[in-house]
């Protein structure tokens, strides 16, 4: 069965349980469009798990804290973590656009859905970080390890297969509720189609834009932090409207 909604030139479509939507516009139109569009079904997807990880995660661990001031502390840093440390990283002008195009669909303050954006790194430092210093007992913070794969068709050598396997804290929910976008932008970007889920508009997580690019975002350990620097999510929503080749 199919159900068909509009929303000035955007569209959704609902095919069984898989969401399908074409949004038309520049970045703040489409992301306010998918907002209005789907404004009753998203609270019930994964958007709120994933803009509340930092916030649930850390209420988990500083419950299981025994050490009193281990556990001050833990609550100290939750404060400071969200009042400035989730608001210090850099993200563009295109991503603050969506953020805002999808906040006022949902009546919702645009810095929870920056935390959405931000989450996923902030949690896995916080992970680094607490398993170091030996913080919040057996509790553990949760990691990010999606698998990709590519093969050339055995039909047709010139074509790629593409698999992508997700493992992230929001799983049972992701799937849940199934999203397919067709992004036409009309501000100057090639078309992109991203693989998501109700409420998580970026295109930062798996994606193909018109060049023929697959972009799938993957967990790798380092080092190197700067939390001045970009989210993994912001950055490759950029990547995948403006890159058209791979040298690129």
């Amino acid at each position: 069965m199919t159900n068909f909604k509009t929303q000035n030139r955007s569209k959704l479509a609902k095919v069984d349980s898989l969401y399908l939507m074409h949004l038309v516009g520049n970045d703040f139109r489409r992301a306010n469009d998918h907002g209005s569009l789907l404004k009753g079904t998203i609270i019930n997807g994964a958007l709120k798990s994933l803009v509340n990880l930092v916030d649930d995660k850390f209420n988990i661990i500083i419950k299981n804290e025994k050490n009193i001031f281990t556990r001050s502390s833990l609550i100290l840093f939750k404060t400071l973590l969200k009042k400035y440390f989730l608001k210090m990283p850099k993200i563009s002008v295109e991503n603050e656009n969506e953020i805002l195009g999808l906040s006022s669909a949902l009546g919702i303050n645009k810095d929870v859905i920056k935390n959405g954006i931000v989450g996923p790194d902030t949690i896995t430092t916080l992970g680094a970080i607490g398993s170091k210093y030996k913080l919040a007992g057996k509790t553990k913070f949760p990691t990010f390890g999606c698998t990709s794969f590519a093969i050339f068709n055995p039909t047709d050598k010139k074509k790629l297969i593409v698999g992508r396997n997700l493992d992230y804290p929001s799983g049972g929910l992701f799937e849940k509720y199934p999203l397919v976008i067709f992004h036409e932008p009309d501000d100057g970007h090639q078309k992109y189609i991203t693989f998501s889920s109700l409420g998580i508009h970026t295109a930062g997580l798996t994606s193909i834009n018109e060049s023929g690019l697959f972009f799938a975002i993957n967990q790798n350990f380092t080092r190197s932090i700067n939390i001045f620097g970009s989210p993994a999510i912001a950055l490759l929503n950029d990547v995948v409207k403006k890159t058209k080749t791979l040298e690129e």
